[in-house]
């Protein structure tokens, strides 16, 4: 059910009037500062931060393996956390997107996640996300993730 109205949601916003597609380099700049504040407070194992500036206070993220949505919050600022804990680093590489208005875009990317544990093999989750513009800059309104990685052709 989830996955159908997902594909549903998706496909009325990709017919939107006036949304249009783009290539990974014509991302909007303020996105991509924002996707590189993730990898640097990431690495400083800031989830206070990237909670923060990074994501509308009622943002929801939702994904493979997740039993219920994270709602903004206190909730989602206690996933950020975890995901932090458990990683040395996150590498974000953007595929693609597509404007949905002046202060709406999603964006597909893929997360390549190096595990603290020594041995772990490098994780890669692909995700779809809708970014809006707010007076602060661009943030995560929404995020839908699992397994995969879109860097792959």
């Amino acid at each position: 059910m989830k996955t159908v109205f997902l594909a549903g949601c998706l496909a009325a916003t990709l017919s939107l009037p006036g949304a249009h597609t783009y290539a990974s380099e014509a991302v909007p700049a303020g996105i991509r500062q924002q996707l590189k504040l993730i990898e640097e407070k990431w690495a400083s194992k800031d989830a206070d931060a990237i909670h923060r500036q990074v994501f509308m206070a009622d943002a929801v993220v939702s994904g493979e393996g997740m039993p219920a949505p994270a709602r903004g919050g206190a909730t989602l600022r206690q996933l950020l956390a975890g995901m932090v804990a458990d990683a040395k680093s996150v590498k974000l590489v953007v595929d693609g997107g597509r404007a949905l208005g002046p202060a709406a875009t999603l964006t597909w990317m893929t997360w390549i996640v190096t595990p603290r544990a020594e041995g772990s093999p490098e994780m890669r989750m692909q995700s779809l996300t809708v970014w809006n513009k707010t007076p602060e800059g661009w943030k995560i309104a929404a995020d839908m993730f699992a397994q995969g990685d879109l860097t792959k052709k």
